[in-house]
């Protein structure tokens, strides 16, 4: 099935590529787009929200949350490898005597490890995590 026949309903399938390409999208800008009424949008947007196919916001509707939704624990180990890629191109780019700021992620987590080869790195950091784990080199 593709992403234009995901609902079976042609305008609800045309509303999901326009947020999926832009985003966000307001009512009016849905309802000239579709050629429909704003009623008619928002009835669209409500079903296709309660399918969790989109979010609803005051006077629009975007993107379906993803990531932001899942657990920590299950955030850690998806795409580790990934981020085990973006962490060390990440720490190549840090010269040795740096001061860098390391917030909160699962991916983060992934460029301290990819730092604890580094040398007199001034670390700030908000996560316990992240502490945890450059704790353990005091070169650092």
């Amino acid at each position: 099935m593709s992403l234009t026949e995901l609902t079976g309903n042609p305008r609800h399938d045309q509303l999901l590529m326009l947020i999926a390409e832009r985003g966000y999208m307001n009512i009016d800008e849905l309802a000239n787009l579709l050629d429909v009424s704003t009623q008619t949008v928002r009835r669209d947007i409500r079903k296709l929200s309660e399918q969790g196919l989109i979010t609803r916001h005051h006077g629009g509707a975007g993107r379906a949350s993803s990531v932001v939704n899942t657990a920590f624990e299950q955030r850690e180990v998806s795409q580790t490898e990934e981020k085990k890629a973006i962490a060390e191109a990440v720490a190549d780019y840090i010269p040795d005597g740096s001061t860098i700021f390391i917030t909160i992620g699962t991916t983060v987590e992934h460029v301290a490890r990819a730092l604890l080869n580094h040398n007199h790195l001034r670390i700030i950091t908000n996560s316990l995590r992240v502490a945890h784990i450059l704790y353990h080199n005091p070169a650092l």
